[in-house]
């Protein structure tokens, strides 16, 4: 255990003992103070390890300019057919004409 001497200023050292908040008191409190803000430093940092994962997604542009791209993709054009002809089939089995 590490001992901790606070010197409070005068103007708080007389709320305290006008609210007859006692030692023990105090020290709870500055143990859930010291705890909280401890809590919030380890929250930070996990934040700052993982936002590089949440971050690192392409601008708008780059997603337009992709988009763009793959109109001009045999590949891609291909399978995008072939998923709306798939679409189309199980549309027409579960679905009733309007």
């Amino acid at each position: 255990m590490t001992t901790l001497t606070i010197e409070l200023p005068t103007a708080i050292s007389q709320q305290l003992k006008q609210r007859n908040i006692s030692t023990q008191q105090l020290t709870t409190i500055i143990i859930r103070l010291i705890n909280l803000y401890l809590n919030y430093y380890k929250l930070q940092e996990t934040v700052a390890l993982v936002e590089d994962i949440f971050v690192t997604t392409p601008p708008i542009t780059d997603k337009m300019a992709l988009m763009a791209q793959a109109a001009h993709d045999p590949m891609y054009m291909a399978d995008l057919q072939e998923t709306m002809q798939d679409f189309a089939e199980v549309d027409a089995e579960w679905w009733e004409p309007a």
